[in-house]
């Protein structure tokens, strides 16, 4: 299967970071790959050079009681990696969400409470601060404070996060027909949601996204970025690096084996050094 589209696809960001990744996308071997980092991964950061960009999750879909969101220590954390020497662009923060697991569905009202107070906090840190639209936003998009985030991340549960009646993928998840013919209104709002966003100047980015269908769904829809933790299920002897490359190219892909891949990455590295000495003498 491949799929054939007018614009570039999204970038994905990942939560797994060594030197194997960081070869990958110093030379660009499996297409556009950043680095995604959260308060409990902050080891990462070490990393963001390597890397054209990078973006800080609030890390709130793993809080609990007994662990709850730490606001202060989030944007101490953000304000230490956005400080990394010869750091890469920061794409954006997330501003705190709130998400119940027990439904796998995100709460609208209360992260509209909670992340208002943190845009400016981010903002003024010198990273573009980023909404999680969470189930239901869509019915709400009056109240959406557009004038004081930089990216509309689209969080929520996978039924909300795959509303969008795309024209490439036909009878994709989400795509409500009714009896009519006519799309419904919940589809309808979605869509203008996203197209609000379009029109003033935000970019657009999607939450765990981990196969190839939804990837190119991403990309029909036109996001800008998009996150998974795909990378870490690929196993002890092969890894999923390549085969986002070629969701990048509209290709299935298969996962290739580590040592393949280390091979292409020190190719990569000493064909790179060659040709610096070459241009020395």
């Amino acid at each position: 299967m491949s799929v054939s589209v007018t614009w570039e696809p999204p970038v994905y960001l990942s939560g797994v970071g060594n030197r194997l990744t960081c070869l990958e996308a110093q030379f660009d071997l499996y297409g556009a790959l950043n680095l995604l980092i959260q308060p409990d991964t902050m080891y990462l950061a070490k990393f963001i050079p390597c890397y054209t960009g990078w973006a800080m999750d609030n890390g709130c879909f793993a809080e609990t009681k007994e662990k709850p969101f730490d606001g202060a220590a989030f944007l101490r954390k953000l304000d230490f990696a956005l400080n990394q020497p010869e750091g890469a662009d920061c794409l954006f923060a997330v501003a705190p969400d709130v998400f119940h697991k027990k439904t796998m569905k995100g709460d609208p009202v209360a992260t509209l409470k909670r992340s208002r107070p943190f845009f400016k906090p981010i903002r003024d840190l010198g990273a573009p601060a980023a909404f999680v639209a969470q189930d239901g936003m869509e019915m709400m998009i009056d109240r959406i404070p557009w004038d004081d985030f930089d990216c509309l991340f689209l969080g929520g549960s996978t039924a909300f996060k795959l509303g969008y009646p795309t024209r490439i993928i036909h009878g994709a998840p989400g795509y409500t027909i009714s009896k009519e013919g006519a799309v419904d209104r919940r589809t309808r709002e979605y869509a203008r949601m996203i197209h609000l966003a379009r029109i003033k100047g935000k970019t657009l980015h999607v939450g765990r996204v981990n196969s190839y269908a939804r990837f190119i769904w991403c990309w029909a829809l036109g996001a800008d970025t998009c996150d998974g933790n795909f990378f870490r299920f690929g196993g002890r002897r092969t890894s999923s690096a390549p085969k986002s490359g070629s969701w990048r190219r509209g290709e299935h892909g298969r996962s290739i084996s580590k040592a393949r891949r280390r091979r292409s990455a020190w190719g990569a590295f000493k064909e790179r050094r060659s040709s610096f000495s070459a241009t020395r003498h």
